[in-house]
């Protein structure tokens, strides 16, 4: 069964590079297919001020993945682009 799902992207380090890095390893996947996206808004920062603004969009995709797999799979996206969580509100 597949199911409507949106995902929220974002970034402030190579925001452009990791936003489309995001598309790309998501459409890659043959239990995800994107079907929309919002437009990207830079946003400043909030929370911890002193870093760069945001790139922020949302993707509308289509997944026969079960939710816990689905978020498995966005996770490993984010580590294979390096992700690295540290101050919340943070880079």
């Amino acid at each position: 069964m597949e199911t409507t799902v949106y995902v929220g992207l974002g970034s402030n380090i190579e925001a452009e590079r990791h936003l489309s890095a995001a598309v790309c390893r998501l459409a890659d996947n043959a239990e995800i297919a994107p079907t929309a996206a919002s437009p990207v808004y830079r946003t400043p920062p909030w929370g911890y001020r002193e870093q760069a603004d945001f790139l922020n969009a949302v993707l509308e995709i289509r997944t026969t993945l079960a939710p816990l797999a689905l978020l498995d799979t966005l996770l490993a996206i984010e580590a294979r682009e390096r992700r690295a969580r540290g101050a919340r509100y943070g880079p």
